[in-house]
């Protein structure tokens, strides 16, 4: 399985709303990149593209709900726990007609 692509692991990172504990959530996005279920929810598009869209939508997702930062969770557990399927910011992505 290819390596992803460390600059755009780096986007990954800048694009999620919230940036603590940098070296955990490169990791967390560097598995995620590579985990079975992502790159089935990804179909084809790469990994990579499909992460960056998610931290974003979900950085767009935390403005318009105006989620508290202290409950944003840290990026390592979003992407470690695919959080991008979590059922409120499904229906809000459902809502916005963003790419699913």
């Amino acid at each position: 399985m290819k390596q992803p692509d460390e600059v755009l692991v780096e986007r990954i990172y800048q694009a999620y709303p919230k940036h603590i504990a940098k070296k955990n959530a490169l990791r967390a996005i560097r598995n995620a990149c590579k985990d079975k279920s992502t790159i089935e929810a990804a179909g084809e598009m790469p990994t990579e593209n499909f992460l960056l869209i998610a931290a974003s939508d979900y950085c767009e997702y935390c403005e318009s709900v105006k989620k508290d930062k202290k409950y944003i969770p840290l990026p390592a557990t979003w992407f470690n726990g695919a959080r991008w399927e979590d059922e409120d910011f499904v229906e809000w992505r459902q809502k916005q007609n963003c790419y699913q």
